[in-house]
């Protein structure tokens, strides 16, 4: 399986994540009037790319849940009890600014990893018959892994 090094920061990691769990859930099709749950038809090489991805860069979404709760820690949140009862935890309004500017470091942090990549050509994407209807934003979203075509090969 190949594999490139990538900069990548924490945000497009998280968003990478959802990518694959966009293309993991598959698509709606709907058989005798009911709606069934279908996957893509992507090669063995291709879903074991999208799974190697995700065991690299699960240690690393990990690390990034820690360290985004002991930010929100840092900011002393305090137990609000809304009108129903239910309680949840709030930071303060006046470490509200300090927070966001905090998560907003933590996301912007580049990582240099080794990825498997994907020919967008191998995911068949399209509407068309044989083709997987793979959400545009979906390919927005694993965009680190994929190696599009050259536009001088494409015309």
């Amino acid at each position: 399986m190949p594999v490139r090094k990538v900069s990548i920061t924490n945000a497009a990691l998280i968003e990478l994540s959802n990518g694959i769990a966009i293309i993991d859930a598959g698509h709606q099709v709907t058989v005798d009037s009911k709606n069934v749950a279908r996957g893509f038809a992507l090669s063995a090489a291709v879903l074991y790319a999208l799974a190697r991805t995700g065991i690299v860069i699960k240690p690393l979404l990990e690390a990034w849940k820690t360290a985004n709760g002991k930010l929100f820690e840092a900011n002393e949140p305090k137990t609000i009890t809304d009108d129903d009862g239910k309680e949840t935890r709030q930071i303060p309004a006046d470490n509200v600014p300090i927070y966001n500017d905090e998560i907003r470091a933590l996301l912007a942090v580049v990582i240099e990893i080794e990825l498997p990549f994907v020919k967008v050509s191998e995911l068949k994407a399209g509407n068309e018959k044989g083709q997987n209807p793979i959400p545009a934003s979906a390919l927005t979203l694993i965009d680190p892994i994929l190696v599009w075509p050259d536009a001088e090969t494409e015309g």
